[in-house]
């Protein structure tokens, strides 16, 4: 729906869109997000028309309302994790890196680590692996961790716990098992800007994991596009 290629830029409705999409401001007595609300109404009222349609029934305005503060409230307490892992099309050294964001979008930690020589799957599920262990470490309750790699994803989600498999993969399960409120989820390589540009700086660092507590110049400029992007795939 809101593809910019299916939109003419200049109609009003797809700038009143894109404008209420970028207002990062908090409202309400929670402090919810705006971009977060209006995405989250947007996918309601759609859900509605959709119940009146196909089932002869249908949520009162209120009810909608209330339902998308909620939801808005649990995206803004819920820690998200976008990683990605970059492989080098010329060389068998690989890279990986990702950015720790709370449910507002704001900037907790980075970090990336060149991997040296190994597979593009081995350097992938490092990536999602040290994501985890960082996260761990800050005693979130409720996480989504992102991944890029689809693959990846349903192999360690639909794979069982003791079947055969590599040693990072039984890591990953055994930690998603012991955060029962963590979630690994697959999101297109296009909301993953931010992780992708911190992959790309581990090509000049030494083989170790280094992290960033703050988002470096060349990061701010596409956070906010990275969390616009998320705030609509998560519906």
């Amino acid at each position: 729906m809101l593809k910019e290629e299916s939109w003419n830029p200049e109609d009003v409705n797809w700038k009143w869109l894109l404008s209420n999409l970028h207002f990062h401001h908090s409202v309400g007595a929670n402090n919810s997000n705006w971009t977060c609300l209006f995405g989250i109404l947007l996918w309601s009222i759609w859900k509605n028309q959709n119940l009146i349609i196909f089932q002869g029934n249908s949520m009162s305005p209120k009810d909608i309302i209330s339902t998308s503060y909620s939801w808005a409230n649990h995206f803004s307490s819920t820690q998200i994790i976008a990683l990605d892992c970059r492989p080098n099309q010329s060389s068998t050294h690989q890279n990986s890196g990702g950015v720790i964001r709370d449910g507002r979008g704001q900037w907790i930690l980075g970090y990336n680590r060149p991997l040296g020589k190994c597979t593009a799957v081995i350097a992938e599920l490092w990536v999602i692996l040290d994501g985890l262990l960082l996260v761990q470490k800050q005693g979130y309750a409720e996480v989504i961790i992102q991944s890029d790699n689809l693959e990846n994803v349903i192999f360690i989600c639909e794979s069982k716990l003791d079947s055969p498999k590599s040693s990072l993969v039984r890591r990953i399960q055994q930690i998603l098992s012991f955060e029962e409120k963590w979630s690994l989820n697959y999101v297109p390589r296009e909301s993953n800007q931010v992780a992708d540009t911190l992959v790309k700086m581990a090509l000049t660092r030494s083989e170790t994991l280094h992290m960033f507590e703050e988002p470096l110049l060349e990061i701010k400029g596409i956070m906010k596009e990275d969390y616009t992007f998320d705030n609509m795939s998560r519906k």
